[in-house]
């Protein structure tokens, strides 16, 4: 499971295990509520050193979405995650993955406290749990 709270959180996963293009790909993520089934996707760079081990993204929780740099405008909640392999980066169209089955699921769970009303209101979160931990 991976957790993300405020701010900045450094996300390692392991994908080249299951890619077709280990020379060059690139990863859009899908994540679904579990609640409301609302979908997100969205882009961002690998910063691995070394990816053929380990992939590493930088994710942001935030009240501004950005859906190619890796920034959430998510309500707190659990989410299932899915990872795609691409062919090019900024490819949000999960239909034109060049890999025919997911690289990577899981469960991805924003934490903390929300306020306002979801679709009238911007989101502020609170909480101290670990930015990231994947078990």
């Amino acid at each position: 499971m991976i957790y993300l709270s405020t701010g900045t959180n450094s996300v390692v996963v392991t994908l080249y295990e299951k890619c077709l293009n280990i020379t060059n790909p690139y990863f859009t993520w899908q994540i679904e509520n579990k609640t409301t089934k609302d979908v997100t996707y969205f882009y961002q760079d690998d910063s691995s050193d070394a990816p053929w081990y380990y992939n590493s993204f930088t994710l942001s929780v935030a009240t501004a979405a950005g859906l190619t740099a890796g920034i959430l405008n998510n309500p707190a909640g659990e989410y299932t995650y899915v990872v795609y392999e691409m062919n090019e980066p900024y490819n949000l169209n999960i239909a034109s993955s060049s890999n025919p089955n997911p690289v990577e699921t899981g469960i991805l769970k924003i934490v903390g406290t929300s306020s306002g009303i979801m679709g009238l209101e911007t989101f502020t979160y609170s909480g101290t749990i670990p930015s990231f931990n994947n078990i």
